[in-house]
């Protein structure tokens, strides 16, 4: 185990141990005696230090290719939830033009009504029918139908009290032709 985890996960350490062990195993070998046993027992050692670091460089390698894989899954992982914030995004920004488009829908309609409140008042004050043409003008545009309907009453009774004050007229002048 300490072998393993001085190499750890780093194959340069582990090609350059295996480097090291094959120089040492060589030299060992031209400083041996020429002995057939010490020879055989010198091959010995460098195959299973050959074995050893076969070993090492598959753990090393299948250690790679787990976090390899491991990160390729976060990666996925996250490309989704990328993709899902970017569809929250556009769902909001559509909420967000939606409600903007409301807003100035509904100050539309404010300025609308208080220039019909304007108007009507000017009429209510001025009781003339071209003050009557544009009161009704201003008072067409107004959604609200509350607001419009009010306002609709105002200029109706203007209308009524300058058609009465014209027919008192008419007749006060009849009157006095006939006098």
């Amino acid at each position: 185990t300490s072998f393993t985890s001085w190499i750890g996960n780093n194959p340069a350490k582990s090609n350059m141990l295996m480097w090291v062990l094959i120089a040492t195993t060589i030299v060992s070998l031209g400083f041996a005696n020429s002995k057939n046993s010490d020879i055989k027992q010198l091959q010995k050692e460098l195959k299973q230090t050959q074995q050893q670091f076969k070993r090492t460089q598959q753990k090393t390698t299948s250690s790679y290719e787990k976090k390899i894989a491991s990160l390729e899954k976060d990666e996925k992982k996250l490309e989704k939830q990328l993709d899902s914030l970017k569809k929250d995004k556009k769902k909001l920004q559509k909420q967000l033009a939606n409600q903007e488009s409301e807003k100035a829908k509904e100050e539309k309609e404010k300025a609308q009504q208080t220039e019909a409140e304007s108007a009507v008042k000017n009429l209510e004050a001025n009781q003339t029918k071209e003050n009557i043409t544009s009161a009704q003008a201003a008072v067409d545009k107004v959604t609200d139908k509350q607001v419009k309907e009010s306002l609709q009453a105002r200029v109706t009774a203007v209308q009524t009290a300058i058609t009465q004050k014209e027919e008192e007229a008419k007749k006060a002048a009849e009157q006095a032709a006939q006098q």
